[in-house]
């Protein structure tokens, strides 16, 4: 899973480098394309600044995640969810970073890493199969998910 990764040079991803095979750097097609791929509706709101059209998503499941101690509490909740069965997530960082798969353990037990990575401007992921998704929104602020993680 190390493919390309000396093109790692955000401070924040630099820690799980060997852990991240970048994907593309074509932001956002490539992402887009892959919501696509598995028919999760693109929002085209531009006021909004959010990937997936959430309105438009059957089962939404949203909480804040920026608070004290939020980094421990969501890693726990991510490890129980439905998630954790997912080997990969494929995740986009924003504008001008690149487009990356990374081991679900690894994202889970450092979600707050890849959000700050983001400049807390918001990342959306989703498991390789297309099952599982979400997006961290509102400068990281509030998660959105399609599948319950918050006990």
């Amino acid at each position: 899973m190390t493919k390309l990764k000396n093109q790692i040079t955000n401070y924040f991803l630099k820690p799980h480098r060997a852990n991240i095979e970048i994907l593309s750097n074509d932001y956002p097609g490539y992402f887009s394309n892959v919501l696509k791929k598995f028919d999760i509706k693109l929002n085209t709101d531009e006021n909004i600044h959010q990937l997936i059209a959430w309105d438009d998503i059957e089962h939404v499941h949203t909480f804040f995640c920026d608070y004290e101690g939020s980094d421990k509490e969501v890693s726990a909740w991510l490890r129980k969810s439905d998630l954790n069965d997912s080997q990969f997530l494929i995740i986009e960082l924003g504008y001008e970073l690149p487009i990356i798969k990374v081991e679900c353990q690894v994202f889970m037990e450092n979600w707050e890493d890849f959000v700050a990575a983001s400049g807390y401007t918001g990342i959306t992921v989703i498991d390789e199969n297309g099952r599982f998704y979400m997006e961290f929104v509102d400068e990281g602020k509030n998660l959105f998910s399609n599948f319950k993680i918050q006990d």
